[in-house]
């Protein structure tokens, strides 16, 4: 087996890799919330689904509305992180996604989303 110019095994540093997958991936679904466990009232068309995009200094929570209903819905979005509401018009069919806050310093969020028709 090949070694480093330190003595290491050459296959030492991607079990490292591996193991530190491993970790990232277990530690990114502790974080994330069901699309199903969403609290808030709105017809069962209407699809919630939460992500984090990492922005540099800081997490951007975002939150995407999915309606798959025959009519255009009205959300009102507010989350554990920013309880002033964020609106959101989706048409029939369609999906918006809005970002309820700017550069928090933690990647998990739990949304409520109230959404009716318009």
């Amino acid at each position: 087996m090949r070694r480093t110019e330190h003595g290491r095994r050459l296959g030492d540093m991607s079990e490292r890799r591996l193991g530190f997958g491993v970790f990232a991936a277990v530690v990114m679904a502790a974080t994330m919330v069901s699309a199903d466990n969403i609290p808030g009232d709105r017809p069962p068309c209407v699809v919630i689904y939460p992500h984090s995009w990492n922005a540099g200094p800081g997490w951007n929570h975002l939150v995407t509305v999915t309606n798959h209903c025959a009519y255009a819905v009205h959300c009102q979005i507010t989350t554990n992180a920013n309880p002033a509401p964020t609106m959101a018009d989706v048409a029939a069919g369609g999906e918006e996604t809005v970002n309820t806050f700017l550069y928090s310093p933690i990647q998990g969020f739990q949304p409520t989303a109230n959404c009716s028709q318009r």
